[in-house]
């Protein structure tokens, strides 16, 4: 007995996506509704409790990112996540470059893919101090 192609997870069918995110939704509205609230004296009773809109997540979480981190550290972070952009180029670079370099092999485009080989031996070098740059500002994250 096996399952409707409807509801099976192979292949790209869109539909699979849209109940998962459906599922999840009625998951956490389910879920919401038994959060548990402070009291505000002792002497209600829990059905009585009346429940306030908890904090929104973003302020909540610049109060705290505001009270335990200083600008040396948001600095480290801005640096930090401009590294992280930048190496994500950096590997879009080198996956078109390769596709270009395997393009001029096939093609029997030899002098092409000697220019090739060399820019892509500079921009190696140039990734390279990308990512010491990148494993640096994570172990000064770490301090």
């Amino acid at each position: 007995v096996g399952m409707p192609a409807s509801l099976t997870f192979e292949g790209g069918n869109r539909s699979n996506g849209v109940l998962g995110l459906a599922a999840a939704s009625v998951f956490l509205l389910f879920v919401g509704k038994f959060q548990d609230c402070p009291r505000q004296d002792g002497l209600q009773s829990p059905e009585k409790r009346a429940c306030g809109r908890p904090p929104a997540l973003l302020p909540m979480a610049a109060f705290i990112v505001g009270r335990t981190c200083g600008w040396r550290e948001g600095f480290t972070v801005v640096r930090l996540s401009l590294m992280l952009l930048l190496r994500t180029f950096g590997s879009l670079y080198v996956s078109r470059h390769w596709g270009k370099m395997v393009n001029s092999v096939v093609s029997q485009k030899f002098l092409k893919l000697r220019h090739q080989v060399t820019e892509f031996a500079g921009a190696t070098i140039l990734l390279s101090l990308l990512n010491s740059l990148l494993k640096y500002y994570i172990t000064l994250f770490r301090l």
